[in-house]
């Protein structure tokens, strides 16, 4: 079994038995998995000196058993509010809503991951067909009604940059699922290239530089989320 830097075996990552006859290429695969979630986890950019450095916002404003998708987003106060701010808490098959706001002077095409505790990563904003959604400076906050899903713990992951982009580069699926690679060929931009490195089994260099990081350009922030039954 797979363990934490504590010896505490990673929940959601099955055990494999040694006389499996496929035992250390399934250990192996899951290592893989493991390390393909982490980086995406810890991908943040951190120069202070970036344009972009606390110009995105991002917040949980409560929660909603009423509500259903297409209906208007309801106001803050018609919300329910976390019992304890601190560690937001949804029951499952609940809607949660999450805000982020824009505070720079340029727009920023923004996505929203779904890192989940079944260790898969889905962009769950915008929907499927649309790789980013374009918040303007002039109407620089939107709210996402995000559906509450299994019980667990999760992280959502905003991502925000100037230029076009292709979040997707960084989804997976459950583990124990088959990771559907891509060509590093169809990154489209140096970020995007970046992107394609984080996700891929064996990336180029273990180093990145200055091209392939335009740290002018990209912004994240995460917070995380607890869903109950």
């Amino acid at each position: 079994m797979i363990c934490d830097r504590t010896g505490k075996p990673f929940k959601e990552v099955p055990s494999v038995s040694i006389h499996a006859p496929d035992a250390a290429a399934s250990v192996v695969k899951q290592l893989i998995h493991l390390a393909k979630f982490h980086a995406t986890e810890e991908l943040e950019n951190t120069d202070k000196s970036s344009a972009l450095a606390g110009k995105l916002v991002v917040e949980w404003l409560g929660t909603s058993d009423s509500y259903t998708r297409g209906d208007k987003i309801p106001r803050k106060s018609a919300m329910q509010p976390f019992p304890d701010p601190s560690r937001p808490t949804v029951k499952r098959g609940e809607y949660i809503f999450l805000k982020i706001q824009n505070n720079s002077s340029q727009a920023l095409n923004v996505a929203v991951l779904d890192l989940a505790s079944d260790w898969s990563i889905e962009q769950i904003f915008p929907g499927e067909g649309e790789n980013f959604y374009t918040l303007d400076e002039g109407d620089n906050k939107v709210v996402i009604p995000i559906p509450a899903g299994e019980a667990g713990e999760d992280i959502v992951k905003v991502l925000a940059t100037l230029g076009p982009a292709n979040f997707r580069w960084l989804e997976l699926p459950a583990m124990g699922e088959e990771i559907k690679g891509r060509s590093a060929t169809r990154a489209a931009n140096p970020l995007e290239a970046m992107f394609a490195a984080v996700a891929a089994e064996q990336p180029p260099t273990r180093k990145l530089n200055e091209v392939s990081t335009p740290s002018s350009q990209w912004i994240t922030k995460q917070i995380s989320l607890t869903v109950t039954e």
